[in-house]
């Protein structure tokens, strides 16, 4: 269920948010939204900081599953360091 939500943001920030939406082929508002869902994903984490740089590290590795046989970034980073060990 969509929801409509007001926001007060600085002019300047919504027209560079609009450009950037514009050259992803992307609404501001699904851009909105995939930031807070990724935000409010981080409250199983001991760290915010630490849970959102994974979060983010993940997803920007599932874009490359194909490249990778859809291994996750743990398990990249695992094999990884095990090769440089061996």
């Amino acid at each position: 269920m969509l929801t409509k939500l007001t926001l007060t943001i600085d002019r300047d920030v919504v027209l560079k948010a609009k450009s950037y939406a514009q050259r992803k082929r992307r609404s501001v508002s699904k851009l909105v939204e995939d930031y807070l869902m990724t935000i409010s994903s981080t409250e199983n984490s001991k760290s915010d900081k630490n849970t959102f740089a994974g979060t983010l590290t993940n997803s920007i590795t599932g874009m490359f599953k194909e490249e990778y046989g859809g291994e996750s970034y743990k398990e990249l980073l695992e094999n990884a360091i095990m090769e440089r060990n061996i």
